[in-house]
């Protein structure tokens, strides 16, 4: 039997976390795609410049987009920090 996924955080755990909190904190973001379930670390440098630090991550998920199907759109699978840091 394949492992399970890990759970999303629940929305109440994310609720006023900042993408500027995460990058300060050396966490990592890894969200899944809605349309087409590929799962990968959010380019959160890359989400800082385009939405500065006050951008909220809950709703980030939301606008980023899949570099697999490009299609728009993702859960939140895990929020923590980087292995080996």
């Amino acid at each position: 039997m394949p492992p399970k996924p890990p759970s999303a955080p629940a929305s109440s755990d994310i609720a006023g976390v900042t993408l500027g909190e995460l990058l300060g904190a050396n966490y990592a973001l890894v969200v899944r795609c809605v349309t087409c379930g590929h799962t990968g670390p959010a380019d959160l440098l890359t989400a800082y410049r385009r939405h500065g630090a006050a951008a909220d991550v809950a709703g980030l998920a939301e606008r980023m987009r899949c570099s697999r199907c490009d299609g728009r759109g993702g859960t939140i699978v895990s929020i923590s920090r980087p292995t080996g840091t």
